[in-house]
């Protein structure tokens, strides 16, 4: 998969957003998508970062060894449910 991918990942993400309200239920259908994404070689899901709280909670919990200290020093994530942008 490439960048195209992504605006794809984007176009879902702000999607779900506003219609789960329920950080937790986000988290856990974005699980499920990124899973999805990963087993079809996806491997640019940091540029969805900073869109969706729930997102980067997502990640987070699937990719814990990113560099999650650097992508939250450049203000790269997004606050607790912060509004889409």
């Amino acid at each position: 998969m490439g960048w195209s991918n992504s605006e794809l990942m984007r176009d879902v993400i702000l999607a779900v957003k506003p219609r789960v309200a329920s950080v937790s239920n986000r988290i856990e259908i974005y699980v499920d998508i990124i899973r999805a994404f990963h087993s079809c070689d996806w491997d640019v899901d940091s540029e969805c970062l900073g869109i969706d709280y729930a997102w980067d909670q997502a990640l987070r919990s699937i990719r814990p060894g990113m560099e999650w200290e650097l992508y939250e020093s450049q203000g790269m994530l997004a606050k607790d449910d912060q509004e889409c942008p």
